[in-house]
């Protein structure tokens, strides 16, 4: 996204621009002005003149940083309150940033990329196309990660694989010394079709976090909103942030599994569906703030708002 194109968006009218910021900066750019004139009057009178005709250079020099201050900001970082753990939510490619990618998958971990399979377009798809020659390879680095997890065959199913996997089932890959995690967030029809819910993205993350406490290794985890996409979850994708960041926060309260959770926002995203970063700033330093953790001696840990 360019600068002019996104104060020229419906997006920086809604979300990020202010009149009272535009007031306020213009104002304090006033007071500014009256002040030099008030210090001109008593020690530089001759200046006096030339700084009244020049009057509109002041409420220009306002104007202009009102829109520096809702300029466009695409990622800010919190740290959750008493733990050495970084919650960043940032806009960009998934795919270039830097830590171990948590990608969606369905129940059958199928790989064939066709538009009306496996997208090309979807985060599985490009992961494909960049860390695999070929997507048979991907497939048995898949079936060598599943190979202990409990599952299901349906026979009756032609298209795609037969054996089914539990919702939250973990398939972790390392192609070209990039850790992976396909996620299983969705179940999948023959047509190739991904039918995901709110709740068993709720039960995925659960389940996620777990496998990171016994099988992670500490980097960090870069995760898409989940099931925004071809999964097809109807919920809001600021409201599938939010239970990302609370379920995360939550599980922290057990054990630390990684140093950062970063959450990124594809940028088509953030304006299609008019994502609001400043209130989505304001809710995860609130969460990252006042939630107080405890340990219970069972060891299951609890996260308190």
């Amino acid at each position: 996204m360019n600068w002019i194109s996104y104060y020229l968006s419906p997006y920086y009218w809604k979300c990020r621009f202010s009149w009272r910021t535009l007031l306020g900066s213009v104002f304090v750019f006033l007071g500014v002005f009256v002040t030099f004139v008030e210090i001109a009057t008593y020690v530089y009178p001759e200046t006096v003149p030339f700084l009244k005709s020049n009057f509109h250079y002041f409420v220009i020099l306002g104007t202009l940083w009102s829109f520096w201050e809702t300029r466009l900001i695409l990622s800010f970082t919190h740290q959750l309150h008493n733990r050495d753990i970084l919650i960043q939510v940032i806009v960009g490619d998934i795919l270039k940033m830097k830590g171990d990618y948590v990608i969606g998958s369905n129940v059958t971990f199928d790989t064939v990329l066709d538009k009306n399979f496996i997208s090309p377009k979807s985060i599985q798809g490009q992961f494909t196309k960049k860390y695999y020659d070929n997507v048979a390879h991907l497939d048995n680095d898949l079936d060598g990660s599943l190979k202990d997890q409990a599952h299901e065959v349906d026979s009756n199913r032609h298209a795609g694989k037969q054996k089914r996997y539990p919702i939250g089932t973990v398939a972790r890959i390392s192609p070209k010394n990039q850790t992976a995690y396909f996620l299983a967030i969705a179940e999948i029809n023959d047509r190739g079709n991904a039918t995901g819910t709110y709740e068993n993205l709720k039960v995925a993350l659960a389940r996620f976090w777990d496998f990171l406490i016994n099988h992670g290794n500490m980097e960090p985890i870069v995760m898409p909103i989940l099931g925004s996409g071809f999964s097809r979850i109807n919920q809001k994708r600021e409201d599938i942030i939010h239970e990302i960041i609370n379920s995360f926060v939550a599980a922290c309260a057990a054990r630390k599994f990684c140093e950062k959770l970063v959450l990124v926002i594809h940028p088509k995203d953030l304006t299609n569906c008019k994502i609001n970063l400043t209130d989505l700033d304001n809710y995860t330093a609130h969460i990252c703030r006042y939630t107080s953790h405890k340990t219970e001696i069972t060891g299951v840990g609890i996260g308190i708002v």
